[in-house]
């Protein structure tokens, strides 16, 4: 679904102008440069959500509305800039002053070789088409559904993820698509995730002790993650909600630290800790232990204060999430999720040996090797811990879909990549603080620490074992990396410590550069291919169905296509043949069939008009006729491809 824009992708400057203003202006307010960048993107983000609310309530979700509402935005971000400005007695040459570490040759190098990683993964990004398996399920798909409808409401779908899942990426896709007039940009929120994560990592390692080396590791350590390589050229969510987690982090050590902690602090707080749930809920067990250590750190100047601090981030965060357990309660009644998938999702079961038996899996997935056959050792080691334990791996209790332990090997064409050096050297860190906890004390490096530990238990104890694990463990990765390199850069000598850096940006380069389904370099390279050669690589048995449904669709120039899936579909495939085939984008709905043989609609189809083809995807049964409402369509010939079928109404 294309928009007529003068120019392509250019009004998406409007977005970048307003988190310029923001910014500046509270540059001028005192803060560092690490804060300003931290204090804009939550004002940015919360700028995502409050448009998107807006235009959905006043019908303005479209291009134009979606230009005008950032041109205001911007100006405004901007107005509030030169006001400040102009009042502040600051200038502009004290504001650039702060101290500085200084830096020798060794670090410049290793800063240029962080920035050239960043951006390798960028231009992934940017050349890489929608390849996930959730984004092509349902992540891109849901803000499609959303700017055809002009509003966020819940819509009829069989895929329940496109409602009741964290919004806020897909707010801010959605925003982004709408400027740009493509999904072309639609990896760029990951990416520039990851970025901001790197930004907030050397923050936090700065606040825990570090200096300029210490910085530059912990950016080293994020940058170079492999689960995070592969987020960051993804339409998904995870980096995104590690982002806000990492925000939420550092304001909690400055809680501890400072001595004044202010009230843009406190709100900058709460608005992490809103968008770090709105994004994605299994940061909610993640996020406890530091909103206690920054309420324990306010309780430290007062009970008032407190009080206070605790009212201003509860608001905060109940107000940004407020629309979307609305939403959920009235669709589903519940707030965060129907039943059936909280049973799939959530531990059901606290004993002490279901954590344990969650969390040596979700230790051990992380162990993978070149070689396939290291993996076996470690299975077998788990099973026997299991039995022990009187335990089944599997057990549906806590494993989702009674999924057993996978060890992915460190493979160039897997999905799901564990982070074993990371992990390695986050339990050495561990065990150097423990040997010397006596002599650290009080430091924040502890604190952060037990914060980490407290943070993964709780998650293993609330979330059950899934093969994608991995994934959701990656904002706890990017937690520990400024906590390791701060521990790191108090340990071992500048030379070690260089050493390693190196290590990793060097063992990082095959998952950057060398991904088998999108190499940037050699004969397969995304440089030189079609986008489209590489769009299919997930769902290859879905091309044929899918382009002979839109050629069809494209030489009737029907104006509305009905849906009946499995509710598994990857229906990004749908929407971009139907883009390339037709003149004009039809109107997609989701449809139930009254013959009961697909997944019912959790929201009633909306009233439209009705479509002269159906498209049926992924089901068990394809019958030679169906009912839709009052009309019934047929089977068309010549279809050969087992659960897919496409339907045309019969004429009466």
């Amino acid at each position: 679904m294309y928009f007529p824009t003068p120019l392509p992708l250019v009004p998406v400057v409007l977005i970048v102008v307003a988190w310029l203003g923001l910014y500046g202006s509270i540059r001028i307010l005192g803060r560092d440069r690490f804060e300003s960048v931290m204090a804009a993107s939550i004002g940015l983000g919360i700028a995502h959500w409050l448009l998107s609310e807006i235009q959905s309530w006043s019908g303005l979700l479209s291009f134009s509305g979606a230009v005008t509402s950032w041109a205001i935005t911007g100006g405004v971000s901007l107005l509030l800039f030169l006001h400040l400005r102009h009042r502040s007695r600051r200038t502009r040459a004290t504001i650039g002053t702060e101290a500085k570490s200084p830096s020798t040759r060794g670090d410049q190098a290793i800063l240029i070789a962080i920035l050239l990683t960043v951006a390798l993964i960028g231009l992934v990004a940017w050349l890489t088409p929608v390849m996930a398996w959730d984004a092509l399920a349902y992540h891109v798909p849901r803000f499609l559904y959303w700017v055809q409808y002009g509003s966020i409401e819940p819509f009829p779908t069989a895929n329940d993820r496109n409602i009741f899942m964290g919004p806020w990426p897909a707010l801010t896709q959605m925003q982004i698509y709408l400027l740009a007039g493509s999904d072309r940009l639609v990896h760029a929120l990951q990416w520039l995730s990851m970025v901001g994560s790197i930004i907030v990592a050397m923050a936090i390692a700065r606040k825990l002790g570090a200096g300029r080396r210490g910085e530059l590791t912990a950016a080293a350590l994020v940058v170079t993650l492999p689960m995070g390589i592969q987020q960051a050229t993804t339409a998904l969510t995870d980096y995104t909600a590690a982002l806000w987690l990492m925000i939420l982090a550092y304001y909690s050590i400055a809680a501890y630290r400072e001595s004044q902690f202010g009230w843009l602090e406190r709100l900058a707080a709460g608005g992490a800790l809103g968008l770090s749930v709105l994004s994605k809920a299994t940061t909610i067990p993640m996020v406890v232990p530091f909103v206690v250590v920054l309420l324990w750190a306010e309780s430290r100047r007062g009970r008032g204060v407190a009080w206070r601090t605790l009212l201003t981030m509860g608001l905060m965060a109940g107000l940004l999430n407020a629309p979307h357990l609305r939403r959920n309660f009235s669709t589903y009644g519940h707030p965060l999720a129907p039943s059936y998938h909280r049973e799939l999702v959530r531990n059901q079961s606290f004993r002490p040996q279901y954590v344990i038996s969650n969390l040596i899996r979700h230790t051990f997935v992380h162990l993978g090797t070149w070689n396939p056959d290291h993996a076996r050792p470690l299975i077998a080691l788990s099973d026997s811990i299991h039995r022990f334990m009187g335990l089944e791996d599997g057990d549906p209790l806590n494993s989702h879909k009674q999924q057993k332990l996978q060890i992915q090997p460190l493979r160039r064409n897997k999905e799901l990549p564990g982070n074993p050096l990371h992990l390695l050297l986050y339990l050495l860190c561990g065990v150097w603080l423990l040997l010397n906890l006596r002599r650290l004390g009080k430091s924040q490096a502890v604190l952060f620490g037990l914060c980490l530990v407290t943070a993964a238990v709780l998650f293993a104890s609330l979330v059950k074992y899934q093969l994608s694990i991995a994934r959701l463990q990656l904002p706890l990765f990017v937690l520990a990396s400024p906590w390791a390199a701060a521990v790191i850069d108090r340990w071992w000598s500048p030379r070690a410590v260089r050493l390693m850096v190196w290590l990793l940006l060097v063992a990082a380069m095959p998952g950057v550069a060398f991904f088998e389904s999108r190499p940037l370099f050699g004969s397969e390279s995304i440089l030189t291919r079609e986008r489209q050669s590489l769009l299919y690589g997930w769902g290859d048995h879905l091309e044929r169905p899918v382009t002979t449904l839109a050629n069809r669709v494209g030489k009737r120039n029907s104006k509305a296509v009905g849906l009946v899936t499995n509710g598994e579909t990857l229906e990004y495939y749908i929407w971009y043949e139907l883009r390339r085939e037709t003149l004009t984008m039809p109107r997609i709905t989701n449809l139930e069939p009254e013959e009961g043989f697909s997944p019912p609609l959790a929201v009633s189809r909306r009233p439209g008009r009705p479509p002269f083809f159906v498209g049926c995807f992924g089901l068990s049964e394809i019958p030679s006729i169906m009912t839709i409402g009052k009309r019934s369509y047929r089977k068309t010939r010549n279809w050969k491809w087992g659960s897919h079928a496409t339907y045309e109404r019969i004429r009466r």
